[in-house]
Parts: C-alpha cells; sequence; structure tokens
C-alpha cells in the first residue's frame, strides 16, 4: 500500500481488509508507506491505522520515501482502496513494476486497467471483492506474474509519456 497515509487514501480500511483476508496466515503481509506527521489530521489518521493494525507483526507502517523502487521489488502486488483521487501515479508505478494492482473503481482509475488482466477495480464498499481479490493474488503465484506482466506492458503502452503522439 503505497502512498501519503490520509483519510482519502483509506488505509485504515486496508488493515481491516487485509486481517479480514489474512486471518491467521502467517505467510503474508501488508506494507504501508507514506507515513508524514505534519497535518494534524494526517496525524490523528496515522494514529488510527496504528490502533488499527494493534499488534499484528504482519502489517508494517513506513514513512514517505525517497526510494519507492526498494517497496516495490518487495511486493507482490499493490492494494490502493483510495475513495477519493483522479488518476493516481502509484498505480502506474506498481504496473511498470509487474505488480498487479487491487484497486477502487473511482474516477479514473477504471481508464489506467482492466479488471482481471492487469488486476482488480472494486467498488470502495464492497469488501468481500476485496478479500477476494487478495486472496486470488496471493494464492496463485502464476496468475500473479501473468497479471504482473499484462500491467507492465500496457503501463508502458499507454501510461508513460512515451506514448503520447
Amino acid at each position: 500500500c503505497m502512498g501519503i497515509v490520509c483519510p482519502r487514501k483509506n488505509q485504515v480500511t486496508v488493515v481491516k481488509l487485509f486481517k479480514k483476508f489474512a486471518g491467521d496466515r502467517p505467510d503474508v503481509r501488508l506494507v504501508i508507506v507514506g507515513v508524514r506527521r505534519i497535518r494534524d489530521y494526517e496525524i490523528e489518521y496515522v494514529n488510527e491505522v496504528e490502533e488499527t493494525i494493534a499488534d499484528d507483526p504482519r502489517i508494517s507502517l513506513h514513512d514517505v520515501t525517497s526510494d519507492p523502487d526498494s517497496y516495490y521489488r518487495a511486493a507482490d502486488a499493490l492494494v490502493f482502496a483510495s475513495v477519493n483521487e483522479v488518476t493516481p501515479l502509484v498505480l502506474p508505478e506498481a504496473m511498470l513494476r509487474r505488480l498487479p494492482v487491487i484497486t477502487t473503481g473511482i474516477a479514473g482509475i477504471p481508464e489506467m486497467l482492466t479488471h482481471g488482466e492487469h488486476g482488480y477495480i472494486i467498488d470502495p464498499d464492497d469488501e468481500d471483492g476485496f478479500v477476494k481479490a487478495m486472496a486470488e493474488v496471493a494464492d496463485n503465484p502464476q496468475l500473479r506474474s501473468e497479471m504482473g506482466l499484462r500491467a507492465e506492458e500496457h503501463a508502458k503502452e499507454h501510461l508513460t509519456l512515451d506514448c503520447t503522439p
């Protein structure tokens, strides 16, 4: 989960969905990158995320980074459950690194990828859809790899400055 930790990025929900998906599985991790404690509402929200994580050792929370590649390289997928976006850059960033994305279908996001081809586009209120998508990606390495390859190809062809006429 990459992006500034704030209410519109919906990381509290991502943590809850991850816990629902993960159950007592020891083989899965959730890494949230993007903590900054500048504005009061950010501080309050980071505290809420930390409270929701509780003592779950499978979930880690990291500050904003100048090296997002290190996190992308360690990831198997990107979960992005934002409820207020236009065209988030984190999606093509992840796709260009062969990561399938599990994301909400708000604003311009459905124009950035194809559900079932490059990842999953889920209604923000469809908790079961998110949980099912997380399980499919986690439990099917071949599917994850194929989606990641298609995501990379799609992003190179449609989501970079090189693709403009």
